[in-house]
């Protein structure tokens, strides 16, 4: 029982950590999108 959960959790965590990697990349992006467009129109 516990050899499943974690198992199962071992292969959630491999299969979320890149999703999260790519959130976090395009939040870096789109911030920074934001203070290019932010220092344009000043």
């Amino acid at each position: 029982m516990v050899l499943t959960v974690l198992v199962n959790f071992n292969l959630l965590n491999h299969h979320f950590l890149p999703i999260l990697k790519c959130l976090y990349f395009m939040c870096l992006w789109l911030f920074f999108v934001f203070i290019m467009v932010l220092c344009k129109k000043q």
